[in-house]
C-alpha cells in the first residue's frame, strides 16, 4: 500500500473508533509511534508506544468544562448581538426591551475597532519578530 492510503485508512478507523467504539486512543497511538511510512498493521514497539502515549493526552474533565463554558459564552454573545442588531430595530424605543441593549450605533463601533486592535497587534508582532530574525542573520 502507499504511505497516504496506509495514513487515510488508520485516520478512518479512528473515526469509525470515534464514532463506535469511543475508544480511537490506541489506533493515534499506533499511528505516532509506528509514522506515517513505516505503518504496517498490528505491529507497534515499545519504545514507539511509550512515546506516543506520552505525546497524546485525553483532555481532562476541568478542560472539558472550561470549553464548553467558553463555547456557551461565545454563542451567547452571538445571540446577544444578533438581537442587537437584528430584532431591536423592529420594536419602539420606547419598549422596556429596548433597556437591556445600548445605542446600535455600539453595535458596529466596538467590533470594528477591536478588529483594528487586534490587526494592528498582530501586525507589530509579526514585524517585531521578524526585525529580531532579520538581526540575528547578520551576526
Amino acid at each position: 500500500m502507499r504511505p497516504f492510503h496506509r495514513v487515510i485508512t488508520t485516520l478512518g478507523k479512528a473515526v469509525r473508533a470515534v464514532h463506535f467504539d469511543k475508544r480511537p486512543v490506541h489506533l493515534m497511538n499506533r499511528l505516532l509511534s509506528n509514522g506515517l511510512e513505516g505503518h504496517q498493521e498490528g505491529s507497534q514497539s515499545q519504545e514507539g508506544g511509550e512515546r506516543a502515549r506520552m505525546e497524546m493526552q485525553v483532555a481532562t474533565t476541568p478542560q472539558r468544562g472550561a470549553s464548553t463554558a467558553l463555547a456557551s459564552l461565545a454563542a451567547l454573545v452571538l445571540v446577544y448581538y444578533t438581537l442587537w442588531l437584528v430584532v431591536t430595530p423592529l420594536f419602539d424605543d420606547d419598549l422596556p426591551v429596548q433597556a437591556f441593549f445600548p445605542p446600535r450605533y455600539y453595535a458596529i463601533v466596538v467590533p470594528v475597532a477591536a478588529g483594528v486592535v487586534l490587526f494592528s497587534t498582530v501586525t507589530a508582532f509579526v514585524g517585531i519578530t521578524m526585525l529580531k530574525a532579520k538581526g540575528k542573520k547578520r551576526r
